[in-house]
């Protein structure tokens, strides 16, 4: 194993990773293919750490840790300065839930890379499991500042974020949701998540108004006015909810019988309208504010 000391890396980890690769599945054949063609490759280049690393990649995308990191160790070999390999040994790391030897390869990685946003963004979720919520909130608020692109999911990490503080400032995270949504357009996943935090502020008309504004969002109408019913019921409005679980049993009732995803949501909103109302959420305050 390459200095295992020097690189902060537990020899306990390749063992750790083997015992992982005897309950992993074979893998993806769409996956299978680049593998092999990179194997071909690693035959008439054995020289190149490149096509390891990127090799390792592949067989981590395939949940294959053990050869993955098998093929990360001999590309350190081959060059120690590789690009990408830190946060490529972070990663498979934090794979198999061990932050705290991904942590000081994300640190090497950011200060050899400032602007290595994924990486950052791999720190923060590390520093998350290591339950360091300030610096993790740093990072993510690093990554999305300097990504050209940044995902959804990563604006709905950090609100999640913000909300799991001790000192819980539920403004802090809406605003932070706003910020996405401005910057990547009205993404459905943020809006949801903005109006249940609104609900949550007691902002009932402006959740209202929000779960309105996206309803040509929801791939079929039934889907949208089940996840209104949802929406009601949690700001304790249950005659409106109960409308909206009435109304999307008739949309999905509408739909073509051989479609199999129908039978399920009925079931389930049909289970929603013989279950009791539920209490209020406790976070919501103000109705009609």
């Amino acid at each position: 194993m390459l200095a295992p000391a020097r690189l902060g890396i537990s020899t306990a980890i390749p063992a750790a990773l083997g015992l992982l690769l005897a309950v992993t599945a074979w893998g993806h054949p769409s996956i299978q293919a680049p593998i092999a063609e990179l194997t071909n490759r690693i035959r008439l280049q054995p020289q190149a750490a490149s096509l390891f690393l990127r090799r390792a990649q592949l067989y981590r995308l395939n949940r294959e840790f053990s050869l993955a990191w098998q093929d990360l160790e001999i590309c350190a070999r081959l060059n120690p300065a590789e690009p990408g390999l830190d946060r490529s040994r972070a990663m498979v790391l934090l794979e198999i839930d061990d932050p705290s030897q991904a942590l000081p390869l994300l640190d090497r990685a950011v200060a050899s890379a400032p602007d290595d946003h994924e990486a950052r963004l791999l720190r923060a979720r590390a520093m998350v499991a290591l339950n360091r919520p300030r610096e993790a909130l740093a990072d993510l608020d690093d990554h999305l500042a300097r990504s050209k692109s940044p995902s959804p999911d990563v604006y709905l990490e950090r609100a999640r974020l913000v909300l799991s503080m001790e000192s819980t400032d539920n403004q802090e995270a809406l605003a932070g949701l706003e910020r996405g949504i401005s910057r990547l357009g009205p993404a459905l996943s943020l809006e949801q998540e903005a109006a249940l935090m609104e609900l949550r502020m007691g902002k009932i008309q402006a959740a209202q108004a929000r779960a309105r504004s996206i309803s040509g969002q929801f791939e079929r109408p039934g889907a949208w006015h089940a996840w209104q019913g949802e929406l009601m019921e949690r700001a304790g409005l249950q005659l409106e909810a109960q409308a909206e679980y009435t109304e999307a049993l008739e949309e999905i009732k509408r739909q073509k019988p051989e479609d199999s995803r129908a039978g399920a949501q009925v079931s389930a909103i049909e289970d929603r309208l013989r279950r009791p109302a539920r209490p209020q959420d406790s976070h919501v305050e103000g109705k009609g504010r």
